[in-house]
């Protein structure tokens, strides 16, 4: 007998784990899959030549646009009230109150933070929504976070962010030409200016690494783990074994891992958000 016929069929979540976390036209609904494609034709007829390239992560950010609006509306319906808010809106306050006051005040300044809070605290919303929608069953269980495009468009638009605000508060030739920190010799003005150009893209690029890979990572765990689940064996004898001896502490792994990843949900958005408000704060001080 040789080795592969001594492992489980099941031991890699079936087998498809990149499938679970590369976008895709599909979208599994238990066994059965949902093909965007049709769609995308029948709305790049109905608009012309615009494709719309309606992916699995694209319906996924959707849904997480559309949890974050209707949270939104449903909380400052509430927020207006004296009583009877209710625990979720309460919530949503208390986290919104705590973005304002602990995350883009000390980021950005206290004379910005009422101008940059919106775009800082719906980034961290947005965010949030889609590593919580990739943590339920299908036919979410997507994470949009976990594709590196996702995570660079949330990146450009703090990179745009950056350069617009700054040429805002400072006027465009002074931005480009305080890149370079007072008391550094003339000598060496045009290498310091062209290091802190450079410098500039690596933030929106630790933003974009930083999100892709903590949210791709807990997925390929609970991917594995949601494998050995499965294990099967080639005669009953052998599969109860294998349920006995895998199952148990698969489990239990699982679902520390699911608790976990609940936590990187929230700590990851939050990371975003921070240093979002940081980078920003940065282009708009007048000290650099």
């Amino acid at each position: 007998m040789n080795l592969p016929s001594l492992l489980p069929s099941g031991i890699l979540a079936s087998g498809d784990i990149v499938g679970h976390l590369t976008n895709s036209y599909e979208i599994h609904v238990g066994p059965w899959r949902a093909n965007l494609a049709p769609l995308n034709h029948a709305l790049k007829g109905a608009f012309g030549d615009w494709f719309p390239g309606l992916t699995k992560h694209a319906v996924m950010m959707l849904c997480a646009a559309l949890v974050v609006g209707f949270a939104g509306v449903l909380a400052a319906r509430r927020a207006v009230r004296d009583e009877g808010r209710g625990l979720f809106a309460n919530m949503v306050e208390a986290t919104a109150l705590f973005l304002r006051d602990q995350v883009v005040a000390p980021g950005i300044g206290h004379h910005h933070a009422r101008t940059w809070f919106p775009l800082i605290a719906t980034m961290f919303f947005f965010i949030l929504a889609c590593n919580l929608l990739g943590l339920l069953p299908p036919p979410f269980g997507s994470t949009a976070t976990g594709n590196v495009n996702v995570t660079g468009g949330l990146a450009l638009i703090t990179l745009g962010s950056m350069f617009v605000g700054g040429m805002v508060e400072k006027g465009p030739v002074r931005f480009w030409i305080g890149l370079v920190p007072h008391g550094v010799p003339w000598w060496m003005w045009p290498l310091v200016w062209v290091i802190e150009f450079f410098g500039l893209f690596t933030k929106p690029f630790a933003l974009t690494v930083r999100l892709f890979a903590n949210m791709t990572a807990g997925h390929v765990i609970m991917a594995v783990l949601g494998g050995f689940l499965v294990v099967g064996g080639p005669t009953f004898g052998a599969w109860i074994t294998n349920k006995a001896m895998v199952v148990p502490p698969s489990l239990a792994f699982y679902l520390f891992i699911n608790v976990f990843e609940i936590a990187i949900a929230l700590i990851q958005a939050y990371i975003f958000a921070t240093l979002s408000s940081i980078f920003i704060g940065m282009m708009l001080s007048h000290e650099h």
